[in-house]
């Protein structure tokens, strides 16, 4: 994965170092500074998607003060599994998974260019991108980040939300018995 993505001049980083972050932005700032350079191509959900959900973008892209070019994909499931499930199976065994498979079949729609409007911060903006690119793959756009699939709920997290979700009930339940 790492030698292919360094052939194509990818900036790579990890998301749990604030200085890898750092380094990212000033590399992406450099590359749209530089008119001689091609295009930028970014993923802004930050991870593989199941083709039937968006999760949030990451707002980096959309911090960068320049015209951005949504491009919409959905994959047909008929002939091939495309979502990489990292957990499942390492990137070599999906790539070759997908690289004998009958074929990849994928609409592709490129959307107009989109800049940022005086009344949005980059967050408003990288939201308006996302459900342009939805409404015209027909996903459903989510409200939660689509890193959160490497990380498991604490215990304590997990009967907190129980606790809460049995008072909702109970609520509605002594509400019922009152009438």
């Amino acid at each position: 994965q790492n030698t292919s993505m360094d052939a194509i001049d990818c900036i790579r980083f990890n998301r749990t170092e604030s200085k890898d972050r750092e380094m990212v932005q000033r590399r992406l700032r450099e590359h749209v500074a530089d008119t001689n350079r091609l295009p930028l191509l970014i993923f802004p959900e930050g991870t593989c998607v199941n083709n039937e959900y968006c999760v949030m973008f990451k707002r980096g892209a959309f911090d960068l003060g320049c015209k951005v070019c949504p491009i919409a994909i959905k994959y047909n499931k008929i002939f091939a599994e495309t979502f990489w499930h990292s957990r499942r199976q390492s990137f070599t065994q999906h790539l070759m998974s997908l690289m004998t498979s009958w074929a990849v079949v994928a609409d592709v729609w490129y959307l107009e260019p989109q800049e940022m409007r005086d009344d949005e911060d980059p967050i408003k903006f990288a939201n308006r991108v996302r459900q342009l690119i939805c409404d015209q793959a027909g996903i459903k756009p989510v409200p939660w980040d689509g890193m959160l699939k490497y990380y498991r709920p604490s215990p304590r997290m997990c009967e907190k939300r129980r606790a809460e979700i049995a008072a909702s009930f109970e609520s509605l339940l002594d509400g019922k018995k009152t009438k």
